[in-house]
């Protein structure tokens, strides 16, 4: 009983963040968002591109150039770290077929890292975390 509450919990946000855009079922929504059920991304068995992509947001180009996509937000200042492993996890599971879960700590190294590589949420950096970040983090 308790396991199924924080499941429809934990669905609940995924409506109200990543389903928004990506569909009740994940399937995607043209020409707002692709697909996140068997998302290559979403499979992969190191979770780091879809934390970053949760923490930083995304720009449609580094989907597919031929498709028009919407921008992706940064939901850095809007999850928890915890709420964002807990949403990883329940995406990686039940649209990516993944069962390791995503915690709290893998989400703040990810953020620690792009913070330190010179990104921030939503893509934006401002002069002077440019100024600070560390040359020797590659990201790409």
């Amino acid at each position: 009983q308790r396991q199924m509450c924080i499941r429809d919990s934990i669905y609940t946000t995924y409506r109200q963040t990543c389903g928004a855009c990506h569909g009740d079922d994940g399937k995607g929504r043209d020409p707002i968002a692709p697909t996140l059920l068997n998302n290559g991304i979403i499979m992969h068995s190191d979770p780091f591109n879809t934390i970053a992509v949760t923490v930083r947001g995304l720009q449609p180009t580094y989907l597919d150039k031929d498709r028009n996509f919407m921008p992706m937000a940064s939901f850095e200042d809007v999850l928890s770290d915890q709420r964002l492993a807990e949403l990883i996890t329940f995406v990686r599971l039940h649209l990516g077929d993944r069962e390791e879960p995503v915690t709290a700590e893998h989400v703040r190294e990810v953020r620690e890292t792009l913070e330190a590589a010179g990104y921030a949420g939503g893509l934006h950096t401002t002069p002077d975390m440019y100024d600070r970040r560390d040359n020797n983090i590659n990201i790409r």
